[in-house]
């Protein structure tokens, strides 16, 4: 046992050398889409294939990354016919080298509030499922 807690101790002290990760550029990735969630519910499919047309995907440096619920408006996409505003509804985060990739995706016209609400009813509807499976 006492060779174990060595070499353990060992590899601890040999770790300490190893300088910490530094992140030395950021890159904001913005998606403006349809979630696909959301697609799968519209009965209308050639409207489903207009929005996927216009949906856009840009990378960009920004001094400060946006929050959750607030809205982006990237003015010279516009021009495209592409979707260049919408709401954040969700950020990851992603470290590759020295590099954080932070990837947001935008919802062309809900906001948080239409997405909690949404969440709001998937909650309720498991919760009755969840019901039903102890009743019956």
């Amino acid at each position: 046992m006492n060779s174990l807690l060595r070499d353990l101790l060992k590899e601890l002290v040999v770790e300490f050398h190893y300088p910490p990760l530094e992140v030395k550029k950021h890159v904001h990735q913005f998606l403006i889409l349809i979630p696909w969630d959301e697609e799968r519910d519209i009965p209308n499919k050639k409207y489903v294939e207009q929005a996927r047309q216009q949906s856009i995907y840009i990378e960009m440096e920004l001094p400060v990354t946006p929050r959750i619920g607030e809205e982006v408006n990237i003015p010279f996409i516009e021009e495209t016919g592409k979707f260049y505003r919408g709401y954040v509804h969700e950020i990851k985060h992603k470290i590759t080298g020295s590099t954080q990739e932070i990837m947001i995706y935008v919802h062309p016209w809900d906001d948080y509030y239409h997405r909690w609400v949404k969440m709001q009813d998937e909650y309720e509807r498991r919760q009755r499922w969840k019901a039903s499976l102890r009743n019956g």
